[in-house]
């Protein structure tokens, strides 16, 4: 019989102590106060990497704009430079599926539902959360609380990149989630709440990430 290491019940211990806290938040003030959880602040998200977005595209007509966008006319060296930065990582082709998003249409691919996800929070910040495979992982824990395990919590830590017909159900259960906590907050606008949620979420799926890695292995934030 395997036996299980005790530091690895004393993980499950805490994530299942750290669900409690996040269903019991109300208020952006509870969100942004698990920021100082010590776990969730080895995962939380870099101010400087990831500054607030959710005004970008705040009060423009995006519908002409988008119709006119040409991936390879660039004019100014910003543009250029951030094309450079985009073939560098092989993202090119996310562009459309975040062009999508922010033209509210359908997705395309799914695989593309994360960056799809993105271009719907950027166009109406205020009526779509934020989603990645992080955030998934951690309102799965969530969703499982009740009768979390090791091999439950094992299975969820090793999850990973989203698809739109696989997990949809659960993308869907997420948006759902997120909007319902606004509606019992009410002390911010939904894009400030759902902004803190995705901070925790995010830095949560991350912890719980870490639990399939060898000690001392590290992992992008994406």
């Amino acid at each position: 019989m395997n036996k299980i290491n005790p530091n690895t019940m004393d993980h499950l211990e805490k994530v299942k102590g750290f669900i409690t806290h996040i269903k019991t938040a109300k208020s952006i003030e509870d969100w942004q106060a698990l920021l100082r959880n010590e776990h969730i602040a080895l995962f939380k998200k870099s101010d400087q990497t990831y500054p607030p977005i959710a005004g970008l595209f705040k009060n423009e007509d995006l519908k002409d704009k988008l119709a006119k966008i040409e991936i390879n006319n660039l004019s100014t060296v910003t543009e250029k430079i951030l094309y450079a930065v985009l073939w560098k990582n092989g993202d090119l082709l996310k562009v459309a599926h975040v062009i999508n998003g922010l033209n509210l249409e359908r997705s395309t691919s799914p695989t593309a539902i994360t960056f799809h996800q993105f271009g719907q929070f950027l166009a109406a910040p205020d009526e779509n959360p934020i989603i990645d495979q992080h955030v998934i992982r951690a309102f799965r824990a969530v969703q499982e609380k009740d009768s979390l395990d090791m091999v439950t919590l094992m299975k969820i830590a090793k999850s990973g990149p989203l698809h739109a017909t696989r997990n949809g159900d659960i993308i869907k259960d997420y948006i759902n989630w997120v909007k319902e906590k606004h509606a019992g907050s009410m002390d911010c606008t939904p894009a400030e709440l759902f902004y803190a949620i995705d901070d925790i979420m995010f830095a949560f799926g991350r912890w719980i990430k870490s639990f399939s890695k060898p000690k001392g292995q590290t992992f992008s934030e994406e």
